[in-house]
């Protein structure tokens, strides 16, 4: 197996599970966990599109490509950053320190 394949594996399997737990009422899913799993979907998702377009070529034009790439950043910024790093940073506050600057990806201006 390609190390995409076992990668996209793992995620159905986390996926499968996460299903089956609320599916038999033995896990609710809290806001936290909602947030927790949206953010690894999407950050996986977008970074496996970056790094498989930038690594392999599909016979696209390479303009094509960058869209492509862009629209894993695109996914990778819609992550809800604020909450994740509130989540993590009362597990791993050094972590979430070091991480802050990511909350001004998504910071409005005051008066929106």
């Amino acid at each position: 197996m390609k190390y995409y394949q076992v990668f996209f594996v793992m995620l159905r399997i986390l996926v499968l599970i996460q299903i089956a737990l609320v599916i038999f009422k033995k896990q609710h899913l809290s806001p936290e966990l909602k947030t927790l799993i949206d953010s690894v979907l999407k950050l996986s998702i977008g970074a496996f599109i970056i790094v498989f377009f930038y690594l392999n070529n599909v016979g696209l034009d390479a303009w094509d490509v960058y869209i492509l790439q862009f629209s894993g950043i695109v996914i990778m910024v819609d992550v809800d950053y604020d909450n994740l790093l509130k989540i993590v940073g009362r597990y791993f506050p050094a972590i979430s320190n070091n991480l802050a600057f990511l909350k001004d990806i998504q910071r409005y201006p005051k008066g929106d």
